[in-house]
């Protein structure tokens, strides 16, 4: 697992981070919080802004994948939904997979 970033987010509070994903190749990107009564979402945008995966469940924590059409910089915004709590972003390439 890549560590992208690391944290701290607070209720209401935003943080983004630019990330190049190349095409074709799954990632799994993860959110994960180290307190466990928060609600931390997750939003993939690609570089003309349009969002194109994202997770607004009440877990505490927060999972995408995407298969990237191109190559190029990717913006991951996580949002605190509830709660305070320190943060890891981590990208997971997986070129293994048959899809």
């Amino acid at each position: 697992m890549t560590l992208i970033a690391s944290g701290t987010l607070g209720h209401g509070e935003t943080k983004d981070f630019k990330v190049e994903l190349q095409s074709g190749i799954k990632y799994s990107i993860y959110c994960t919080p180290t307190e466990p009564h928060v609600d931390f979402d997750l939003y993939i945008y690609d570089e003309t802004g349009n969002l194109i995966e994202y997770d607004s469940s009440p877990d505490s924590d927060a999972y995408c994948f995407v298969i990237p059409n191109h190559t190029g910089l990717f913006r991951l915004l996580i949002k605190s939904e509830a709660g305070f709590s320190k943060y890891y972003i981590r990208v997971v390439q997986e070129r293994d997979l048959d899809y």
